[in-house]
């Protein structure tokens, strides 16, 4: 499938800034929004916790609910699928590319999942990527003309089709053999995609 092939020799015609881009920053913002919600969706336990506590006077408790309160937004906040903090990390470090893609189908039924494959613009795929893919695929399936990525393709990125309402952190499935400066691996690092090559 070609997928020594580490992308970065893609010509960048099209290349575009990421994270100062006002479409990008109304995706980030919704995404937020999203965030907060599934965020709130999970604090009923802690709040009760809470307000009882500080009805029956337990200032104690009550100090522990609120720690507990903190350190439990952080978390889901961390937890929630490509958050936008995640997608701003790496839209700081790289912009937006536009490439072709195709899907891969990979098992049947329940079992089976798809992956995105990045092309160059001879068609020869770079690599495959996993990730929450709904926002790349059209209602029977297909893909949707070119995409934008913003990452490295030999570790991933986030990626998203030009006009949507959102994007999603993907990840390279198997990291091929290659060659990174040291200044592509701190981006990369910097950015929370580095991952080592598969088998290594």
């Amino acid at each position: 499938m070609g997928d020594q092939m580490n992308g970065e020799d893609v010509a960048a015609a099209n290349e575009r800034p990421a994270l100062e881009d006002p479409e990008t920053q109304a995706v980030l913002r919704r995404r937020s929004h999203r965030e907060w919600r599934f965020v709130a969706q999970h604090l009923g336990t802690v709040a009760v916790i809470g307000t009882g506590s500080a009805l029956i006077g337990n200032r104690p408790l009550s100090l522990v609910a609120l720690v507990v309160l903190v350190v439990y937004v952080g978390m889901l906040k961390s937890r929630y699928p490509g958050s936008s903090s995640g997608a701003k990390r790496v839209l700081r470090e790289y912009p937006w590319r536009s490439y072709g893609y195709r899907l891969e189908t990979h098992g049947m039924g329940r079992r089976g999942f798809r992956r995105i494959v990045l092309l160059d613009p001879k068609g020869r795929a770079l690599g495959s990527f996993s990730g929450e893919d709904k926002y790349l695929v059209g209602p029977t399936g297909e893909t949707q003309g070119d995409l934008l990525f913003a990452g490295h393709p030999v570790y991933g990125g986030i990626m998203r089709l030009p006009g949507s309402e959102d994007c999603g952190l993907f990840t390279r499935a198997n990291v091929p053999q290659h060659t990174s400066t040291p200044e592509e691996e701190s981006k990369a690092r910097r950015a929370r995609i580095f991952q080592r090559r598969s088998g290594s």
